[in-house]
Protein backbone atom coordinates (compact mmCIF):
# COMPACT_ATOMS: atom_id res chain seq x y z
CA UNK A 1 0.00 0.00 0.00
CA UNK A 2 3.02 2.33 1.19
CA UNK A 3 4.46 2.03 -2.17
CA UNK A 4 1.11 2.65 -4.46
CA UNK A 5 0.61 5.87 -2.48
CA UNK A 6 4.52 6.80 -3.11
CA UNK A 7 3.81 6.10 -6.96
CA UNK A 8 0.93 7.67 -6.82
CA UNK A 9 1.80 11.02 -4.84
CA UNK A 10 5.26 11.15 -7.55
CA UNK A 11 2.74 10.39 -10.55
CA UNK A 12 0.54 13.98 -9.34
CA UNK A 13 3.88 15.82 -8.67
CA UNK A 14 5.26 15.16 -11.79
CA UNK A 15 1.65 16.15 -13.91
CA UNK A 16 1.60 19.08 -11.99
CA UNK A 17 4.52 20.39 -12.08
CA UNK A 18 4.71 19.51 -16.07
CA UNK A 19 1.61 21.62 -15.97
CA UNK A 20 3.51 24.65 -14.34
CA UNK A 21 6.05 24.31 -16.36
CA UNK A 22 3.93 24.60 -19.63
CA UNK A 23 2.42 27.95 -18.31
CA UNK A 24 5.18 29.36 -17.44
CA UNK A 25 6.79 28.40 -21.25
CA UNK A 26 3.98 29.73 -22.51
CA UNK A 27 3.30 33.00 -20.44
CA UNK A 28 7.06 34.14 -21.52
CA UNK A 29 5.89 35.74 -24.71
CA UNK A 30 2.83 37.69 -24.37
CA UNK A 31 3.95 41.00 -25.67
CA UNK A 32 3.96 42.38 -28.97
CA UNK A 33 5.59 45.38 -30.27
CA UNK A 34 2.84 46.85 -33.13
CA UNK A 35 4.65 50.14 -33.26
CA UNK A 36 7.56 52.04 -32.28
CA UNK A 37 9.44 55.08 -32.93
CA UNK A 38 12.43 57.30 -31.42
CA UNK A 39 12.76 61.09 -30.91
CA UNK A 40 16.12 62.43 -31.65
CA UNK A 41 17.66 65.56 -29.26
CA UNK A 42 19.94 67.80 -31.11
CA UNK A 43 22.86 66.08 -31.31
CA UNK A 44 21.45 63.21 -32.74
CA UNK A 45 21.04 61.04 -29.73
CA UNK A 46 17.82 59.35 -28.20
CA UNK A 47 15.61 61.80 -26.61
CA UNK A 48 12.37 59.53 -26.08
CA UNK A 49 11.06 56.14 -27.46
CA UNK A 50 7.18 55.78 -28.09
CA UNK A 51 5.89 52.26 -28.47
CA UNK A 52 2.85 50.51 -28.99
CA UNK A 53 2.69 47.03 -27.36
CA UNK A 54 -0.06 44.43 -27.16
CA UNK A 55 -0.17 42.63 -24.02
CA UNK A 56 -1.69 39.36 -22.90
CA UNK A 57 -3.37 37.80 -26.39
CA UNK A 58 -2.42 34.36 -24.80
CA UNK A 59 -4.36 33.97 -22.35
CA UNK A 60 -7.84 33.13 -21.86
CA UNK A 61 -9.99 36.70 -22.43
CA UNK A 62 -6.86 38.64 -22.96
CA UNK A 63 -6.00 39.02 -19.60
CA UNK A 64 -2.57 39.80 -18.07
CA UNK A 65 -1.22 41.91 -14.73
CA UNK A 66 1.55 42.09 -13.48
CA UNK A 67 5.41 43.95 -13.28
CA UNK A 68 7.04 44.74 -16.49
CA UNK A 69 10.59 46.12 -17.48
CA UNK A 70 10.32 48.62 -20.19
CA UNK A 71 14.21 48.02 -21.91
CA UNK A 72 15.74 50.32 -24.26
CA UNK A 73 19.44 49.95 -25.12
CA UNK A 74 21.36 51.61 -28.09
CA UNK A 75 25.35 51.35 -28.04
CA UNK A 76 26.38 50.08 -24.52
CA UNK A 77 23.39 52.13 -22.64
CA UNK A 78 20.04 51.32 -21.37
CA UNK A 79 17.29 52.76 -20.05
CA UNK A 80 15.33 50.18 -17.60
CA UNK A 81 11.84 51.69 -16.87
CA UNK A 82 9.46 49.66 -14.60
CA UNK A 83 5.28 49.48 -14.91
CA UNK A 84 2.87 48.02 -12.94
CA UNK A 85 0.26 47.03 -15.47
CA UNK A 86 -2.88 45.30 -15.67
CA UNK A 87 -3.89 44.17 -19.76
CA UNK A 88 -7.65 43.23 -20.25
CA UNK A 89 -8.08 42.44 -23.77
CA UNK A 90 -11.95 41.84 -22.96
CA UNK A 91 -12.08 38.49 -24.78
CA UNK A 92 -11.11 39.84 -27.96
CA UNK A 93 -7.57 39.53 -28.44
CA UNK A 94 -4.63 41.39 -26.15
CA UNK A 95 -5.25 44.67 -24.43
CA UNK A 96 -3.18 47.93 -26.31
CA UNK A 97 -0.52 49.88 -23.95
CA UNK A 98 1.24 52.77 -25.43
CA UNK A 99 3.47 55.12 -23.95
CA UNK A 100 6.49 57.87 -25.12
CA UNK A 101 9.14 57.31 -22.63
CA UNK A 102 12.14 59.61 -21.39
CA UNK A 103 15.54 58.03 -22.49
CA UNK A 104 18.00 60.14 -21.05
CA UNK A 105 20.70 57.07 -21.16
CA UNK A 106 20.87 57.17 -24.73
CA UNK A 107 20.98 60.94 -25.39
CA UNK A 108 24.41 60.27 -26.51
CA UNK A 109 23.91 57.27 -28.77
CA UNK A 110 22.40 58.11 -32.25
CA UNK A 111 22.78 54.47 -33.33
CA UNK A 112 18.73 52.36 -33.46
CA UNK A 113 17.57 51.45 -30.16
CA UNK A 114 16.83 47.59 -29.16
CA UNK A 115 13.63 47.52 -27.17
CA UNK A 116 12.55 44.46 -25.31
CA UNK A 117 9.99 43.71 -22.47
CA UNK A 118 10.74 41.85 -19.34
CA UNK A 119 8.29 40.25 -16.49
CA UNK A 120 9.64 42.24 -13.45
CA UNK A 121 10.43 40.21 -9.93
CA UNK A 122 10.26 43.06 -7.91
CA UNK A 123 14.19 42.93 -7.83
CA UNK A 124 14.61 44.85 -11.00
CA UNK A 125 15.32 42.20 -13.39
CA UNK A 126 13.04 40.10 -14.61
CA UNK A 127 12.32 37.23 -17.81
CA UNK A 128 12.01 38.30 -21.56
CA UNK A 129 7.85 38.15 -22.21
CA UNK A 130 8.90 39.89 -25.58
CA UNK A 131 11.08 39.05 -28.82
CA UNK A 132 13.59 41.97 -29.58
CA UNK A 133 13.03 44.87 -31.80
CA UNK A 134 14.96 47.69 -33.64
CA UNK A 135 13.72 50.59 -34.00
CA UNK A 136 15.41 52.65 -36.07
Amino acid sequence: MLILLLVGGGLVVLCCGSCMGLGFYFARQQVTMAEGSRNKNAQGGTATVTVKVMIGGENPGGFFKGDFNFVFQSGGRKTVVPRGLIAVGGGRGPAEYRETFVTPELAGETGPVKFWVERGDGTGSGFRVSPEYTIP
